[in-house]
Protein backbone atom coordinates (compact mmCIF):
# COMPACT_ATOMS: atom_id res chain seq x y z
CA UNK A 1 0.00 0.00 0.00
CA UNK A 2 2.91 2.15 0.54
CA UNK A 3 3.99 2.14 -2.91
CA UNK A 4 0.82 3.19 -4.29
CA UNK A 5 0.98 6.72 -3.00
CA UNK A 6 5.03 7.12 -4.07
CA UNK A 7 3.80 5.77 -8.03
CA UNK A 8 0.65 8.73 -7.90
CA UNK A 9 3.62 11.31 -6.62
CA UNK A 10 5.51 10.47 -9.36
CA UNK A 11 2.92 10.81 -11.80
CA UNK A 12 1.78 13.79 -10.69
CA UNK A 13 4.17 15.79 -11.59
CA UNK A 14 4.97 14.61 -14.67
CA UNK A 15 1.27 15.20 -15.48
CA UNK A 16 1.03 18.81 -14.48
CA UNK A 17 4.26 19.30 -16.25
CA UNK A 18 2.49 18.09 -20.00
CA UNK A 19 -0.63 19.85 -18.78
CA UNK A 20 0.90 22.98 -18.20
CA UNK A 21 0.45 25.00 -21.61
CA UNK A 22 2.89 27.85 -20.31
CA UNK A 23 5.43 25.70 -19.82
CA UNK A 24 5.09 23.94 -23.42
CA UNK A 25 4.79 27.68 -24.98
CA UNK A 26 8.06 29.24 -23.76
CA UNK A 27 9.76 25.60 -24.60
CA UNK A 28 8.50 26.42 -28.31
CA UNK A 29 9.69 29.74 -28.11
CA UNK A 30 12.75 28.49 -26.98
CA UNK A 31 13.39 26.29 -30.17
CA UNK A 32 12.26 28.82 -32.59
CA UNK A 33 14.89 31.44 -31.07
CA UNK A 34 17.69 30.52 -33.51
CA UNK A 35 21.48 30.25 -32.24
CA UNK A 36 24.12 33.54 -32.77
CA UNK A 37 26.96 31.33 -33.03
CA UNK A 38 27.47 27.31 -33.95
CA UNK A 39 29.38 25.06 -31.97
CA UNK A 40 32.26 25.01 -35.02
CA UNK A 41 33.51 28.25 -34.94
CA UNK A 42 31.10 31.13 -34.99
CA UNK A 43 29.34 30.19 -38.28
CA UNK A 44 25.66 31.59 -37.68
CA UNK A 45 22.52 29.21 -37.84
CA UNK A 46 19.89 31.23 -39.19
CA UNK A 47 20.16 30.07 -42.50
CA UNK A 48 19.55 26.80 -41.41
CA UNK A 49 16.45 27.09 -39.70
CA UNK A 50 15.44 29.60 -42.77
CA UNK A 51 15.84 26.58 -44.97
CA UNK A 52 14.19 24.09 -42.68
CA UNK A 53 11.34 26.32 -42.16
CA UNK A 54 10.83 26.86 -46.09
CA UNK A 55 11.75 23.03 -46.32
CA UNK A 56 8.29 22.48 -43.93
CA UNK A 57 6.40 24.81 -46.01
CA UNK A 58 7.17 23.00 -49.16
CA UNK A 59 6.13 19.89 -47.98
CA UNK A 60 2.64 21.52 -47.26
CA UNK A 61 3.29 20.92 -43.49
CA UNK A 62 3.33 24.13 -40.81
CA UNK A 63 4.87 24.88 -37.55
CA UNK A 64 1.53 25.32 -36.21
CA UNK A 65 0.12 21.87 -37.04
CA UNK A 66 3.55 20.11 -36.36
CA UNK A 67 3.39 21.18 -32.74
CA UNK A 68 -0.28 20.27 -32.48
CA UNK A 69 0.17 16.99 -33.39
CA UNK A 70 3.20 16.91 -30.72
CA UNK A 71 1.01 18.06 -28.07
CA UNK A 72 -2.05 15.66 -28.72
CA UNK A 73 0.82 12.62 -29.55
CA UNK A 74 1.84 13.73 -25.55
CA UNK A 75 -1.77 13.73 -24.23
CA UNK A 76 -2.80 10.71 -25.72
CA UNK A 77 0.39 8.72 -24.60
CA UNK A 78 0.10 10.31 -21.25
CA UNK A 79 -3.86 9.27 -21.42
CA UNK A 80 -3.03 6.13 -22.48
CA UNK A 81 -0.30 5.52 -19.42
CA UNK A 82 -2.64 6.88 -16.74
CA UNK A 83 -5.34 4.39 -18.15
CA UNK A 84 -2.59 1.11 -17.37
CA UNK A 85 -1.38 2.61 -14.20
CA UNK A 86 -5.32 2.34 -13.00
CA UNK A 87 -5.97 -0.93 -14.55
CA UNK A 88 -2.83 -2.02 -13.09
CA UNK A 89 -3.91 -0.96 -9.54
CA UNK A 90 -7.29 -1.96 -9.94
CA UNK A 91 -8.81 1.96 -9.98
CA UNK A 92 -11.94 2.77 -11.29
CA UNK A 93 -10.99 4.93 -14.20
CA UNK A 94 -14.15 7.13 -13.41
CA UNK A 95 -12.83 8.21 -10.59
CA UNK A 96 -9.44 10.15 -11.60
CA UNK A 97 -9.54 13.24 -12.27
CA UNK A 98 -6.51 13.37 -14.35
CA UNK A 99 -8.06 10.70 -16.61
CA UNK A 100 -11.00 12.85 -17.01
CA UNK A 101 -8.81 16.28 -16.80
CA UNK A 102 -6.88 14.52 -19.60
CA UNK A 103 -9.93 13.12 -21.45
CA UNK A 104 -11.44 16.72 -21.65
CA UNK A 105 -8.29 17.80 -23.18
CA UNK A 106 -8.05 15.15 -26.32
CA UNK A 107 -12.00 15.67 -26.45
CA UNK A 108 -11.04 19.17 -27.35
CA UNK A 109 -7.53 18.44 -29.26
CA UNK A 110 -10.49 16.19 -31.45
CA UNK A 111 -12.14 18.95 -32.30
CA UNK A 112 -9.55 21.02 -33.28
CA UNK A 113 -7.68 17.96 -34.90
CA UNK A 114 -10.62 17.73 -37.23
CA UNK A 115 -10.57 21.58 -37.68
CA UNK A 116 -7.20 21.01 -38.99
CA UNK A 117 -7.82 18.12 -41.28
CA UNK A 118 -10.62 19.76 -42.94
CA UNK A 119 -8.15 22.76 -43.49
CA UNK A 120 -5.83 20.39 -44.79
CA UNK A 121 -8.28 18.97 -47.12
CA UNK A 122 -9.11 22.52 -48.66
CA UNK A 123 -5.54 23.48 -49.00
CA UNK A 124 -5.67 20.33 -51.23
CA UNK A 125 -8.67 20.80 -52.86
CA UNK A 126 -7.44 24.61 -53.57
CA UNK A 127 -4.27 23.13 -54.71
CA UNK A 128 -5.78 20.46 -56.91
CA UNK A 129 -7.78 23.31 -58.31
CA UNK A 130 -4.94 25.40 -59.13
CA UNK A 131 -3.36 22.85 -60.74
CA UNK A 132 -6.14 22.08 -62.90
CA UNK A 133 -6.47 25.76 -63.60
CA UNK A 134 -2.61 26.12 -64.62
CA UNK A 135 -3.41 23.32 -66.80
CA UNK A 136 -6.65 24.98 -68.89
CA UNK A 137 -4.69 27.94 -69.07
CA UNK A 138 -1.43 26.12 -70.42
CA UNK A 139 -3.80 24.34 -72.60
CA UNK A 140 -5.19 27.41 -73.97
CA UNK A 141 -1.87 29.10 -74.34
CA UNK A 142 -0.83 26.29 -76.63
CA UNK A 143 -3.87 26.34 -78.37
CA UNK A 144 -3.43 30.21 -78.91
CA UNK A 145 -0.18 29.58 -80.25
CA UNK A 146 -0.98 27.01 -82.71
CA UNK A 147 -3.79 29.12 -83.97
CA UNK A 148 -1.01 31.63 -83.91
CA UNK A 149 1.15 29.78 -86.26
CA UNK A 150 -1.54 28.23 -88.33
CA UNK A 151 -2.77 32.51 -89.21
CA UNK A 152 1.29 33.28 -89.73
CA UNK A 153 1.65 30.25 -92.11
CA UNK A 154 -1.61 31.01 -93.79
CA UNK A 155 -0.41 34.50 -94.21
CA UNK A 156 2.77 33.58 -95.69
CA UNK A 157 0.87 30.97 -97.86
CA UNK A 158 -1.25 33.92 -99.26
CA UNK A 159 2.10 36.22 -99.05
CA UNK A 160 3.34 33.55 -101.61
CA UNK A 161 0.43 33.43 -103.65
CA UNK A 162 0.46 37.16 -103.89
CA UNK A 163 3.92 37.35 -104.85
CA UNK A 164 3.58 35.05 -107.54
CA UNK A 165 0.35 36.78 -108.82
CA UNK A 166 2.99 40.18 -108.66
CA UNK A 167 5.54 38.23 -111.08
CA UNK A 168 3.09 36.83 -113.08
CA UNK A 169 1.69 40.43 -114.03
CA UNK A 170 4.90 42.33 -114.05
CA UNK A 171 6.23 39.31 -116.67
CA UNK A 172 3.16 40.24 -118.32
CA UNK A 173 3.81 44.08 -118.72
CA UNK A 174 6.65 43.63 -119.93
CA UNK A 175 5.72 41.17 -122.20
CA UNK A 176 3.22 43.71 -123.40
CA UNK A 177 5.55 46.80 -123.16
CA UNK A 178 8.34 45.07 -125.15
CA UNK A 179 5.23 44.54 -127.77
CA UNK A 180 4.31 48.01 -127.82
CA UNK A 181 8.17 48.79 -128.32
CA UNK A 182 8.62 46.85 -131.65
CA UNK A 183 5.58 48.18 -133.02
CA UNK A 184 6.58 51.55 -132.59
CA UNK A 185 9.92 50.39 -133.76
CA UNK A 186 8.23 48.80 -136.97
CA UNK A 187 6.05 52.12 -137.70
CA UNK A 188 9.15 54.07 -137.02
CA UNK A 189 10.78 52.18 -139.76
CA UNK A 190 7.92 51.94 -142.23
CA UNK A 191 8.07 56.31 -141.30
CA UNK A 192 11.47 56.38 -141.91
CA UNK A 193 10.69 54.78 -145.72
CA UNK A 194 7.88 56.64 -146.47
CA UNK A 195 9.87 60.32 -145.46
CA UNK A 196 12.76 58.67 -147.79
CA UNK A 197 10.21 58.05 -150.64
CA UNK A 198 8.58 61.43 -150.31
CA UNK A 199 12.27 63.47 -149.87
CA UNK A 200 13.52 61.33 -153.04
CA UNK A 201 10.37 62.05 -155.15
CA UNK A 202 10.68 66.12 -154.37
CA UNK A 203 14.31 66.08 -155.62
CA UNK A 204 13.11 64.22 -159.27
CA UNK A 205 13.06 66.96 -161.57
CA UNK A 206 9.92 67.96 -163.35
CA UNK A 207 8.63 65.42 -165.96
CA UNK A 208 11.03 62.52 -164.72
CA UNK A 209 8.91 59.38 -165.25
CA UNK A 210 8.13 57.94 -161.63
CA UNK A 211 9.40 54.70 -162.92
CA UNK A 212 12.50 55.30 -163.96
CA UNK A 213 13.61 56.77 -160.27
CA UNK A 214 15.52 54.82 -158.16
CA UNK A 215 15.89 55.07 -154.65
CA UNK A 216 19.90 56.14 -154.14
CA UNK A 217 22.45 53.75 -153.53
CA UNK A 218 20.57 50.94 -155.36
CA UNK A 219 23.29 50.33 -157.95
CA UNK A 220 25.99 52.41 -159.56
CA UNK A 221 27.19 52.81 -163.05
CA UNK A 222 30.94 53.89 -163.67
CA UNK A 223 30.39 55.89 -160.08
CA UNK A 224 27.29 57.43 -160.96
CA UNK A 225 24.15 56.35 -159.77
CA UNK A 226 21.25 55.20 -161.26
CA UNK A 227 19.03 58.06 -160.27
CA UNK A 228 21.64 60.25 -161.58
CA UNK A 229 22.23 57.67 -165.32
CA UNK A 230 18.57 58.13 -165.75
CA UNK A 231 18.07 61.98 -165.65
CA UNK A 232 21.24 61.97 -168.24
CA UNK A 233 19.31 59.73 -170.52
CA UNK A 234 16.04 61.63 -170.42
CA UNK A 235 18.05 64.82 -171.17
CA UNK A 236 19.82 63.10 -174.06
CA UNK A 237 16.47 61.63 -175.29
CA UNK A 238 15.11 65.52 -175.21
CA UNK A 239 17.69 67.04 -176.55
CA UNK A 240 19.24 65.17 -179.60
CA UNK A 241 22.27 67.47 -180.00
CA UNK A 242 23.67 66.42 -176.85
CA UNK A 243 26.36 63.84 -177.36
CA UNK A 244 26.43 61.04 -174.36
CA UNK A 245 30.47 60.10 -173.94
CA UNK A 246 30.35 56.94 -171.66
CA UNK A 247 33.96 56.72 -171.99
CA UNK A 248 34.34 60.57 -170.63
CA UNK A 249 32.17 59.45 -167.46
CA UNK A 250 34.20 59.30 -164.21
CA UNK A 251 35.58 55.57 -163.80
Amino acid sequence: MDTVPSNEEELEPELARYLNRPYWEQRQHLSDIPNSVSDNGGIPSAPTTVLSKCQKQENGVSEEIEEFMGALKSQVEIFVNRMKSNSSRGRSIANDSSVQTLFMNITAMHSKLLKYIQEQDDRRCKAALDALRDEHREKLRRQAEEAERLRQLQMAQKLEIMRKKKQEYLQYQRQVALQRIQEQEREMQLRQEQQKQQYLVGQIPYGVPPQHFMPPGVGKINGFGMEMFSVILYYCRIDNSIDLDFDALPK
